[in-house]
């Protein structure tokens, strides 16, 4: 099944506030059927008018918020209706008491500090908070649609009058509709965002039906939102089938990374992460011995550091960044997308963003950690990610990585390789620094300054040879002379140039497709990179596209015909350019229409391209430009195969298949390009 289709036809019930609205849309766009259901979204506007005018009242000598989401809800409720700034107010003069670091973050927001705090709305250290506290004579409002019986009994016990936000409503009828379907096991999995949604539907049962509701529950895939939500579901007795954390799922997702949508454990234990699947190929994959095309791996680098720069905005950090943590993703208009992954180890800084989070023990892949990370107890921050990037720049652009961090050595200039230009050197270094405060702290920044420093043309002279010792006055002289004798012959030339490397060449191909039933064309014809097995009987038109002028051999070798020539070479030809193998930029060959035939096997096709006429192959091309049908047999045979066998393995070049838009591209650093096409048939 396709990756955008994974959940195809599946049915999912989501209990929880608002802001798992964009997991619900994520879940839809891989095919899932999902239903939302929603707690807060049952209570009344009279209700919510009724309670805000007795909270400006004074009605209320203490507030207990159970969600942040609540506290939202409240404030945004009372600025639609003009009444923010008396609902403030209020609160500022109420005893207020919270459960959980997210309550307390929004009521920061807001400029107000619980009194009496708990972990969690359903946790035992609320109950002992409220148990704890003293509420004689005091009336206790609660800003939620429906609160836990043992919360409102621990006040009341001591001394409050307890008057819930929702208490005057008539009870919530959805949840009882809900019941039959969830008994007719109509949902292949029901996702449960909050502790209060479970108590609303075990209460909405009658008391005969909630034994027959919790094997319903069981039986239907419950993933519990988090720690507390598992604890309320077992409580029940449901155990939940996976446990997924929250941030793991509300973590920003973008064009720029591979998206989570989930992380916990399954009943056995084990651990799971569920990610978006990528079609692409990884940048380790792209990375040649002497390095990639400077104005393709400045392209990619501007987004790598503007992905994580994103990430780090929202408070994530990598710690495990490498060629084979980032793929690229070729899109239908021929556009290369960034796409970074495996956030194994990857760690939210704080629940609130903080800057930084602690390292207890050297965890990421040697090669490109920081000197920080090798540390036991050293600070970790968006500095250490931008390390990272600078070690996978320099094996980019250069084929080879800096000396590997260490944990009392700064990495100097001369210590990167060659290859350079004076900029990029200079922002390279400083994005190695020892310390972290001298890097860049910024990783878009670090990205785009790194981009403009490799296309500004001006490669540096490098000379990696140790300190000479000073020169005698007549060695000076002498070395005047020659240079000056060097010249005057005109044969004096810079030798000490690092070389530049060549721009990569490429090419690419696909397949248009005719499928075949009964001797008939069988649905309309289709594009393919080849990556699939097809029917015998289907025909098939191999294209060829190259991205600049040159000169293109295809050879095709089918299956053993009595009386022919399996091995014969379909471009050129006489029909075609006049028989001439010269190709013009951004031209595209397309062969006759060939038919997969014979007993299952494959259709083998050598593809050539070559800045200039191959002489083997151009001789090749003269055998058989007045006979093409007749192929290759004998001598002939076994030296042209021989010939591409050969050119293949001594040729570093490399083919990625691409399933968004069904091309196949071939890519190399030298002058001619070699491929071999296999076409798998049944």
């Amino acid at each position: 099944m396709s990756g955008d289709r994974l959940l195809a036809e599946r049915r999912i019930l989501l209990f929880g506030p608002s802001d798992l609205d964009s997991v619900a849309r994520h879940l839809r766009d891989v095919g899932a059927d999902v239903q939302r259901f929603e707690l807060a979204a049952s209570g009344s506007t009279r209700s919510l008018e009724s309670w805000i005018s007795e909270l400006i009242e004074g009605a209320f000598d203490d507030v207990l918020f159970l969600t942040g989401q609540g506290v939202r809800v409240l404030v945004e409720f009372a600025h639609q209706r003009g009444r923010e700034d008396e609902v403030l107010r209020a609160l500022s003069r109420a005893r207020i008491a919270a459960a959980g670091s997210k309550t307390r973050a929004a009521l920061a927001e807001i400029g107000l500090r619980p009194t009496i705090v708990g972990d969690e709305p359903s946790g035992p250290s609320l109950l002992e908070a409220l148990s704890a506290a003293s509420f004689s004579g005091r009336t206790l409002g609660v800003a939620a649609l429906s609160c836990d019986p043992r919360l409102v009994a621990a006040a009341v016990g001591r001394g409050a009058n307890v008057r819930v936000l929702g208490g005057d409503d008539s009870p919530d009828s959805r949840p009882r509709a809900l019941l039959g379907r969830i008994l007719g096991r109509d949902f292949d999995a029901i996702a449960f965002g909050s502790s209060r949604e479970i108590d609303c539907l075990f209460e909405a049962a009658a008391p005969s039906q909630r034994a027959e509701l919790a094997h319903a529950l069981r039986r239907s895939n419950p993933v519990a939102l988090g720690q507390a939500v598992a604890r309320a579901l077992s409580e029940r007795g449901v155990p939940p089938s996976g446990v997924v954390e929250r941030a793991s799922l509300l973590r920003p997702r973008g064009i720029d990374f591979m998206s989570v949508f989930g992380a916990g454990t399954v009943t056995d234990g084990k651990p799971y992460v569920a990610m978006q699947y990528i079609d692409g190929v990884t940048l380790r994959s792209q990375i040649f011995s002497d390095g990639m095309d400077v104005k393709r791996a400045a392209a990619i680098l501007k987004q790598i550091g503007a992905a994580l720069g994103h990430i780090h905005n929202k408070g994530v950090l990598h710690r495990d960044l490498k060629p084979e943590n980032i793929m690229i993703q070729l899109l239908s208009d021929d556009k290369e997308v960034v796409k970074i992954l495996d956030f194994g180890i990857a760690k939210l800084r704080d629940p609130v963003a903080a800057t930084s989070t602690v390292n207890t023990v050297a965890i990421g892949t040697i090669a490109y950690i920081s000197p920080e990370q090798l540390r036991e107890g050293e600070r970790i921050t968006a500095a250490s990610d931008i390390y990272s990037m600078a070690v996978v720049a320099c094996e980019m652009v250069t084929g080879k990585r800096p000396p590997v961090a260490s944990q009392d050595r700064p990495i100097n200039a001369p210590d990167l390789p060659s290859g350079l230009t004076k900029n990029a050197r200079r922002v390279l270094t400083r994005a190695l620094s020892f310390e972290p405060n001298d890097r860049y702290q910024d990783a878009k920044h670090f990205g785009d300054d790194l981009a403009k420093a490799l296309l500004d043309g001006k490669r540096e002279t490098v000379n990696h040879l140790p300190p000479r010792p000073p020169l005698t006055k007549s060695l000076v002289i002498f070395g005047a002379t020659l240079i000056l004798a060097l010249l005057s012959y005109g044969i004096y030339k810079y030798v000490v140039r690092p070389p530049v490397p060549p721009p990569s060449k490429s090419f690419k191909y696909w397949l248009m497709v005719q499928r075949i039933r009964d001797e008939k064309e069988y649905e309309t014809p289709f594009k393919s990179n080849g990556d699939a097995i097809f029917e015998s009987s289907d025909r098939f038109q191999l294209n060829v596209s190259t991205t600049e002028s040159g000169y293109l051999y295809i050879f095709n070798e089918g299956p053993p015909e009595p009386d022919a020539a399996s091995f014969k070479m379909i471009y050129p030809n006489r029909a075609t350019n006049n028989g001439s193998a010269s190709v013009g930029a951004n031209q595209t060959v397309q062969s006759d229409w060939i038919t997969f035939r014979g007993p299952a096997g494959a259709e083998n096709f050598w593809i050539v391209w070559s800045v200039s006429p191959v002489n083997e192959l151009e001789i090749a091309r003269n055998e058989t430009s007045n006979s093409p049908q007749q192929g290759f047999v004998g001598d002939h045979l076994v030296s042209l195969k021989e010939f591409l066998k050969t050119m293949e393995a001594k040729v570093d070049s490399r083919t990625s298949r691409y399933k968004e838009n069904q091309v196949a591209i071939v890519r190399g650093k030298t002058d001619i390009l070699v491929a071999l096409g296999q076409f798998k048939h049944r």
